[in-house]
């Protein structure tokens, strides 16, 4: 590659082009989640399938749902609004049709249409490629004067799993820089809610013998690959595929 001309926009902090951005610039940059995105992709990703939360009993606390949930039911919900009719129309045997109550606020008149209950998604085999770059303002999980994680990543897609350290040592950082790639079999559409977590797994020490060799979970995000996987412009157009940050949430 060569470095950029002076027309070109460099959308680094200081404004230089750095070795990062030489490499990835093709590859627009977004400050937020994809799915998330206010300006274009967002309305891209509009859900394929609506995801209803199960619940084990009763919500105990409201402010923790995610961590009551145990699972996830996958369906697609609309709602159907009977026309009115006037005795001169039901006169000369027109018939009320049901019409999709969302297209309705939209101006739009669409009839219902019985869906194929046989109808399938056939599932294919892939391969989900995820860049990991790097990771930023992190809160130290230990307090000590000088901080320091040794982190490692976990993946897990439905029964798939992918970790770090099956290829790489622990980074030793506390905003530590990857830039790797992780590879996770999968059938699509599936289960498709990706987690990625991030872990410190700590010196030998007092971390080691509280958590073992799995570590302390510094946080996660979960990235829903049907979003993607049913995107035409994400999957058949779009050859560099976005950056994005992500938050980690515990």
């Amino acid at each position: 590659d060569v470095l950029p001309d002076m027309q070109e926009e460099v959308d680094t902090a200081d404004g230089k082009p750095s070795a990062e951005w030489i490499l990835l610039r093709a590859h627009p940059n977004y400050n937020c989640p994809l799915e998330a995105e206010p300006t274009y992709w967002g309305e891209k990703f509009d859900p394929s399938f609506d995801e209803v939360k199960l619940f084990r009993g009763p919500i105990k606390n409201a402010k923790q749902l995610d961590m009551e949930t145990v699972g996830i039911v996958k369906c697609k919900v609309k709602v159907y609004q009977l026309e009115d009719l006037t005795e001169d129309q039901i006169s000369t045997g027109l018939v009320a049709r049901y019409l999709d109550m969302a297209m309705l606020k939209e101006g739009k008149e669409v009839e219902y249409d019985m869906p194929d209950v046989n109808e399938s998604y056939p599932a294919k085999d892939i391969e989900i490629r995820v860049y990991l770059l790097k990771a930023f303002q992190i809160t130290p999980v230990e307090s000590k004067p000088v901080n320091m994680h040794f982190n490692t990543v976990r993946m897990t897609l439905g029964l798939e799993e992918w970790d770090w350290q099956w290829e790489y040592d622990p980074v030793a950082a506390l905003n530590p820089q990857f830039y790797r790639c992780a590879k996770i079999k999968a059938k699509l559409p599936g289960p498709s809610q990706l987690h990625i977590g991030l872990f410190n797994i700590g010196e030998p020490g007092l971390i080691q013998q509280i958590f073992g060799g799995e570590g302390m979970e510094i946080g996660e995000t979960v990235v829903d690959l049907e979003d993607r996987w049913f995107c035409a412009e994400w999957a058949e157009q779009t050859i560099h595929k976005p950056r994005e940050i992500r938050g980690l949430e515990t």
